[in-house]
């Protein structure tokens, strides 16, 4: 009986096909061939003969049948990269005599051992930058609640100021209106005086017998010879006089409206969904991007963002702050990437070309940071920004996971990209 089981398991074994060329452990079992010796393609259009897989010739419309040789246009082939994360690659780049180290560490897309194998070496270097990010991220946490905590107090502050403002401005108005009335009045009795001196003036210059001056003499004026009466004076000088004090209150007073209005502005700002993305704003001011050829970036959180030339010391407009306008993907993936993207718009206009305009990209950092600036269409910019703001705390992964969970999503936190098959 034992002899029997272990002949059975033997023969079974032999039975089994050696998995081919490109092919993942998870499709091995859709590889291995039928009772008649036969291959069905993934997409079940067609059953060909086994010896048909890779042959070099594509059988297949979905290129299934040529996972391990550049036969089929929309094949995909398998890197299984041991040590590393696995990986797919266009099966048109299979043996064309390049190592697609970043794709396929392992070298397996070429024959012969043409390339070597360096996924011992990459995945240091990807579990190195992997372990810095983390770090950033725990920096940026922590940064990220001490101003928040901050904040809280700056925000508190800020609300007694925008109230004790208004309270203060209620009065100011009063003032201002009594002041305004009172150089009405001022005026008002002003002009009914000079009214009362008037006919005096106009009769007195119907009943002058003009002659022509001598040549040396010089003719007076109005006012010289007819001068305003003392009364007439002082009611100029004290209307005057009102309507400039009037004029200065109301321009206090329209001061601190400004003040006022850019208080409730900054207070009822949307800088993510904690506020954290005020930090962009905080201490450094304005963050900035070298090229280290002929400009540097300067981008003005939540204001506006500059061109600045070395040579010419002159700054061109990329736009005014405009808003978050990542996109929220809640009923599609759990998350909402609002505020992982902004943009400035209404920059200097470009010859024939559109006005100038930046994006921004947000990445969680351990320190405000322009990581990089692109002009990927004309007059269009392209700006990578890391912060503290864009970190999560562990409030805010609570309840993206509960809402994950809500829609029946479990992310995982390793993904590979598929090409051509959603199994391949």
């Amino acid at each position: 009986m034992h002899i029997a089981l272990v002949l059975a398991a033997t023969a079974t074994a032999a039975s089994a096909v050696q998995i081919p060329r490109g092919v993942s452990d998870k499709l091995a079992p859709r590889y291995q061939p039928s009772a008649t010796n036969t291959f069905t393609c993934l997409d079940g259009s067609q059953t060909i003969p086994y010896s048909s897989v890779n042959d070099d010739f594509c059988d297949c419309v979905d290129g299934s049948d040529e996972p391990g040789t550049s036969a089929c246009p929309f094949g995909v082939f398998f890197c299984a990269n041991n040590g590393h994360e696995p990986a797919r690659l266009p099966s048109n780049r299979v043996n064309d005599g390049v190592c697609d180290f970043e794709l396929c560490c392992d070298g397996s897309d070429e024959n012969d051992n043409e390339c070597e194998n360096v996924c011992d070496a990459l995945a240091a270097i990807v579990g190195e930058e992997r372990r810095e990010k983390r770090r950033g991220a725990e920096e940026g946490i922590r940064a990220k609640r001490e101003y928040l905590d901050l904040k809280v107090l700056e925000d508190e502050a800020r609300v007694a100021e925008i109230q004790a403002l208004e309270a203060e401005m209620e009065e100011f108005k009063a003032r201002v209106e009594s002041l305004r009335i009172e150089a009405e009045a001022l005026e008002a009795k002003e002009d009914e005086i000079a009214d009362q001196y008037k006919p005096l003036e106009d009769v007195s210059t119907s009943t002058e017998t003009v002659e022509d001056p001598p040549l040396e003499t010089v003719t007076p004026t109005s006012e010289e010879a007819f001068p305003d009466p003392p009364e007439l004076i002082v009611a100029r000088e004290a209307a005057e006089k009102a309507r400039k004090v009037h004029d200065t209150a109301n321009d206090a007073l329209n001061g601190k409206q400004d003040y006022l209005t850019t208080l409730k502005t900054r207070h009822s700002q949307q800088l993510g969904f904690d506020g954290g993305l005020g930090i962009l704003s905080q201490k450094e001011g304005c963050l900035e991007y070298d090229t280290n050829q002929e400009y540097i970036y300067k981008l003005c959180f939540f204001s506006n963002a500059v061109q600045h030339s070395k040579y010419s010391n002159s700054d061109t407009s990329l736009g005014t702050w405009s808003g978050f306008t990542g996109k929220d993907l809640t009923a599609y993936s759990g998350k909402n990437l609002l505020y992982t993207e902004g943009e400035f718009t209404g920059g200097l206009g470009c010859w024939n070309g559109p006005q100038r305009s930046m994006k921004v990209t947000f990445e969680c950092g351990g320190r405000n940071e322009v990581l990089s600036v692109s002009e990927p269409n004309k007059c269009e910019y392209l700006a990578r920004v890391v912060t503290p703001g864009a970190c999560e705390s562990d409030e805010d992964v609570e309840r993206n996971h509960a809402v994950n969970v809500a829609h029946g999503h479990e992310l995982e936190d390793e993904k590979v990209v598929v090409v051509g098959h959603d199994e391949l």
